[in-house]
């Protein structure tokens, strides 16, 4: 039986009938053109409209009648091919045999008409070919009713028809119907262990690319693909099967459904034997057609990969050394650390599980090595089971070391054995490596002073003293660092962690080593001596040590860090403090005290002393200044012998030998001059500062609360903030 079917299609053409065509196009099964279809089958028509001639459509009429018997009234859908040019103005499906569609330019919404200039698909006709229609019947369920000029489909201009020649879906031939017909698939092809641990992977692109999903009787798409004559199995879909024994009961697939040649099925016991059967579906509904191929493939999963090399660093502490590990990617199961007491040689052979699995059945395990066994020379303290050392997750205390000796370490990650599912594991990364030298910072050197002296030669040197830490077994030596322009380059208020130290050496050289580097080369601070030895408590500088001759107009500040023992030599003076590679190399495992500071003027020597050659202190003056919007701060150090002699701004010398004669001085020309003058004592800042009951110490660093009773100290680099710019001089006291 044929159907009326009417298609209305509206807008402005700018040709003759003769130029243009109005087609049903071949159905489709999953986006394939097949003018055969099978029972059971999904498939798709478009409607398309071509032209030889610009035209502006502005409405889309269908009314089709289409044949109930064959075609399932509740699958039918229509699709608006272009939502941005139509509106749907109708849509009635509801009726069996009936579909009534319409689509409008709505200008309200934004849309205006589809310019088409040579051709465009309107509408899509999505439709299900029922399970029980009959097979071997050719239909006319979609067609042109050509002998009915006014209910055809048309193309209207102005009232005129236009639309040219009325095409059917399938030229001459109507669509064939088939019976259903199981793909042709010959079955999984391989099995594979990719010696990864609980992981099989599944291949039949081979058969699956050879696959048919035609019936080979009469054409008709079976499946998801037509692909338009060259049939292959990429359309196909697959049940994969699974079981533990061959042969296996094939009723529940393990994947059903999988749209690919390729399957990794993982979280599999290694040592487990699995067997495979992949079988090819169709889609026909409601019942599909799954061919019976019985072709079974197995393999065991088999761990035979180690992690990646994992990392490892040794923090230093005393006579102990922390070990902070992991990495190693993400199946690691424990870790295997060796300490040596000299840098091994290559690492130890160690015996996995890819070395005792020769016939790859995934049951044996890499070996165990126990804390305490030796190897390669080393010792072995952990083996990430546990240990006698304290085991915080990834970190480990290796304690009752000897302060000052390096060891050397070795760690190796092993992927884990057992569990669920089973895994073999234990088989071991490359090594990672790490030293350390355990020690604490020493104690501070005492009683630091500088001299400067001229000798025999006519040259300048200096001289440094110290008191060096009593019954401290942790100090090695003494390293000075210096700067001449301590107001611009020596930040006194530098910020080291948590804690706030004078620019220069961190306690930890590893703590913020870069930051450290950054500011001692802005800062152009260099090493002045090195007393690398516990035995020496003094130290000559001559003129050229540092590079280049002593400069006599300048002050040189100077702080004094003892550093421990490391067995490692110190950097030698007049080295400038930038290389990290000497850094990393020279300072890594060293500790360093609080510092102790100085201050001396090469070219004036210190009158007192024993070991001035002659000569007397010359006068220094000092420029104290106020900063606008802040009390400033203004560097300046006492390098006579106190009592010495104070004269402000040109008036009477005045013989001060306390921080209190010195604020006197200053204030007794210039009243309220002074703010507050510090200094650097015990880590921290300690001083006076003015209030209104007059000047108070601070709190801590053991000074005076009477500033009058805190004597000056020769040597020390002070600060001192003023209200008004004042002129200082400074020199020995006049002898009375």
């Amino acid at each position: 039986m044929r159907k009326l079917l009417i298609f209305i299609f509206v807008g402005g053409i700018l040709c003759s009938s003769a130029l243009a065509d109005l087609e049903f196009l071949t159905p489709k099964v999953d986006g394939y053109s097949s003018p055969n279809l099978e029972v059971g089958a999904n498939a798709s028509i478009i409607v398309k409209f071509s032209t030889t001639a610009p035209a502006n459509v502005d409405a889309v009429k269908l009314y089709i009648d289409y044949e109930s018997a064959f075609i399932e009234q509740n699958s039918i859908s229509i699709t608006n091919l272009n939502p941005g040019k139509f509106t749907v103005s109708e849509s009635n499906l509801v009726t069996p045999g009936l579909v009534r569609y319409q689509l409008r330019t709505n200008p309200e919404a934004g849309q205006s008409p589809l310019a088409v200039s040579s051709a465009a698909n309107l509408i899509q006709i999505n439709f299900h070919v029922k399970q029980t229609a009959a097979a071997g019947t050719e239909t006319y369920f979609i067609r042109f009713t050509v002998n009915d000029q006014i209910n055809n489909v048309r193309v209207v201009d102005s009232g005129n028809d236009v639309t040219g020649q009325r095409i059917d879906p399938t030229g001459a031939n109507a669509i064939h119907i088939k019976t259903s017909s199981v793909p042709t698939f010959a079955g999984i092809n391989t099995v594979v262990d990719q010696q990864t641990g609980n992981t099989l992977n599944l291949n039949w692109t081979s058969n699956g690319s050879s696959a048919n999903d035609l019936d080979t009787a009469g054409g008709a798409a079976t499946y998801y693909a037509g692909h338009d004559g060259s049939h292959s199995g990429g359309g196909l879909r697959f049940n994969i099967y699974r079981g533990l024994t061959n042969p296996f009961s094939a009723t529940s697939p393990l994947v059903p459904t999988h749209n690919a040649f390729t399957y990794i099925n993982s979280g599999l016991n290694d040592g487990t034997e699995y067997f495979y059967l992949v079988r090819a579906q169709d889609d026909c509904t409601p019942t599909r057609n799954e061919e019976q191929n019985n072709l079974v493939v197995s393999d065991i999963p088999t761990d035979h990969t180690p992690p990646s090399a994992p990392t490892l660093t040794a923090s230093a502490g005393n006579q102990r050394l922390q070990l902070a590990f992991g990495g190693g990617g993400g199946d690691v199961g424990g870790y295997l650390i060796i300490r040596y007491l000299t840098s091994p040689s290559g690492a130890p052979t160690l015996v996995s599980a890819r070395d005792n699995d020769s016939d790859s059945n995934g049951q044996e395990h890499g070996d165990i090595y126990a804390v305490g066994a030796t190897l390669n020379g080393g010792k072995v303290i952990y083996n990430g089971n546990g240990s006698s050392y304290s085991d915080t997750g990834a970190e480990l205390e290796d304690s009752h070391l000897v302060n000052g000796t390096r060891y050397y370490y070795q760690i190796f990650a092993y992927d884990p054995v057992d569990g669920s599912p089973r895994q073999q594991g234990r088989n071991y990364s490359s090594a990672a490596n790490a030293s350390g030298i355990p020690g604490v910072a020493p104690q501070a050197v005492k009683n630091f002073f500088a001299y400067s002296s001229f000798e025999a030669d006519g040259t300048t040197s200096l001289y440094l003293f110290w008191d060096k830490p009593v019954g401290d077994s942790a100090y090695g030596g003494v390293a000075f660092i210096y700067t001449t322009d301590l107001e611009n380059k020596w930040d006194w208020y530098s910020t080291w962690g948590s804690g706030s130290v004078p620019l220069g050496l961190p306690p930890d050289a590893d703590a913020n080593r870069d930051s450290w580097v950054t500011n001692l080369a802005a800062g152009n601070i260099k090493i002045l001596a090195v007393a690398d030895s516990d035995a020496i408590d003094s130290l000559v500088v001559r003129q050229d040590v540092v590079g280049t001759a002593l400069n006599l107009n300048s002050v040189y500040f100077i702080k004094a860090f003892s550093y421990n023992k490391t067995g490692v030599p110190f950097l030698t003076a007049g080295t400038s403090l930038t290389d990290s590679s000497m850094l990393d190399s020279v300072l890594r495992d060293r500790r360093f005290s609080d510092p102790v500071t100085a201050a001396v003027r090469p070219g004036v020597p210190s009158a007192g002393e024993t070991i001035v050659r002659g000569g007397g202190v010359q006068p220094i003056t000092f420029s104290f200044t106020k900063v606008e919007g802040g009390l400033g701060i203004n560097p300046f150090t006492i390098l006579p012998v106190p009592p010495v002699s104070v004269v402000v701004a040109g008036g009477a010398p005045r013989t001060v030998s306390t921080i209190g004669d010195f604020i006197d001085a200053i204030d007794y020309e210039g009243a309220g001059t002074v703010a507050a003058i510090g200094w650097m004592a015990h880590s921290q800042i300690v001083g006076y500062y003015m209030t209104g009951a007059g000047f108070t110490g601070t709190e801590g660093g053991g000074i005076d609360a009477d500033p009058h009773k805190e004597l000056l100290v020769r040597g020390r680099a002070y600060q001192i903030s003023v209200l008004k710019n004042v002129e200082v001089v400074v020199s020995e006291a006049v002898a009375e």
